[in-house]
């Protein structure tokens, strides 16, 4: 699964002030259903959106972060022009369309092409 990591807590602290588990709230990605499981033509990265319930709201997940595998790299999908409200900071945050960049580093690549 793939997901965006919105915070990390931790619930309860051992005797000596350190965690005894730390959590994450992610909001879940999933691949796009008219990529039909393949990678965009023309990028050759797949395309992810945000999973959402029926009122169009995004899920959200509490997991334990020692689940979280490794980091990916999300590009922002959009037109033929990027937005100009969108800046680095906040464009994660608006796209609700987002391709995988499996180029990023050879262990992302092994991972979503040779697995």
């Amino acid at each position: 699964m793939a997901a965006q990591l919105r915070v990390i807590f931790a619930l309860d602290y051992g005797e000596k002030g350190t965690p005894k588990q730390i959590y994450g709230y992610v909001e879940p990605l999933k691949i796009a259903s008219n990529a039909k499981g393949r990678p965009d033509p023309v990028t050759n990265m797949y395309r992810l959106v945000r999973h959402l319930d029926a009122k169009k709201r995004r899920k959200g997940l509490f997991i334990r972060l020692e689940n979280v595998w490794r980091f990916i790299e999300l590009v922002p999908k959009f037109g033929k022009e990027c937005p100009t409200s969108w800046t680095c900071a906040n464009a994660v945050e608006r796209a609700s369309e987002f391709y995988l960049n499996c180029f990023v580093d050879l262990a992302t690549y092994m991972e979503v092409y040779h697995s």
